[in-house]
C-alpha cells in the first residue's frame, strides 16, 4: 500500500494502534519522501523484536542497526554511512551482502532484460519471504536474485510465482 501523495507528505507520528507481536516480519519500502523519519523507524525497532527488512533511499544507514537493509548499487555509492546486515543489489551481477567488515558476493543470473520496473520490490519481497521460510539470509539472497531475474524479463510490474523461482 502506498500512503503518500506528493508533494505534501506529512511525517508519520509513529503511533501503532495494534500489537506487532502477531507479525512474522515487517517489510518497509522507504522512498525517503518524508513519511518515515529515522526516529519513527528507530521506534519500530524498539517495539518489534522480529526481523525488519527495509529498502530505503536514505543515505545515513548507520541509523538502521538491527534492520536488514536492501539498497541498490547507485544508492550504495551515495551513502554517507553504512550498517550491518546490508544487501546491495548489483543488477545482473547479483547482490553483495555486507556484515561488519565481511563482504560476500551472490552471483546473478544472465537473462535478457526487458524492464527493470519493480525489480527491487520483487527482490525485497522474495528476500523477506525466503528468510521467513528458512531463517537463512544467504538462502534468501539467492532466492531473491532468482525472483528478480524473472521480473526483469517481463514488461511492467511482474510478480514471479514460486514455481518459476524454484525452476531457475
Amino acid at each position: 500500500m502506498r500512503v503518500d501523495t506528493e508533494p505534501n507528505i506529512k511525517p508519520w507520528d509513529g503511533k501503532i494502534s495494534t500489537s506487532l507481536d502477531d507479525y512474522d516480519a515487517i517489510v518497509i519500502s522507504d522512498y525517503n519522501k518524508g513519511f518515515l523519519t529515522y526516529s519513527v523507524l528507530s521506534s519500530i525497532r524498539t517495539v518489534y523484536k522480529g526481523p525488519i527488512f527495509i529498502d530505503t533511499k536514505k543515505q545515513d544507514l548507520e541509523n538502521f542497526h538491527g534492520f536488514i537493509v536492501k539498497i541498490n548499487e547507485q544508492e550504495y555509492k551515495a551513502c554517507r554511512s553504512t550498517t550491518d546486515d546490508l544487501i546491495v543489489t548489483l543488477g545482473g551481477r547479483g547482490a553483495m551482502y555486507k556484515k561488519c567488515n565481511i563482504e560476500k558476493l551472490f552471483h546473478g543470473h544472465e537473462v535478457e532484460v526487458v524492464d527493470v520496473c519493480g525489480c527491487g520490490d520483487t527482490f525485497l519481497a522474495a528476500l523477506s519471504y525466503q528468510y521467513l521460510q528458512t531463517g537463512n539470509l544467504d538462502d534468501a539472497i539467492i532466492f531473491a536474485n532468482k525472483a528478480a531475474s524473472i521480473t526483469v524479463q517481463h514488461r511492467g510490474n511482474y510478480t514471479p510465482s514460486l514455481k518459476e523461482i524454484n525452476n531457475v
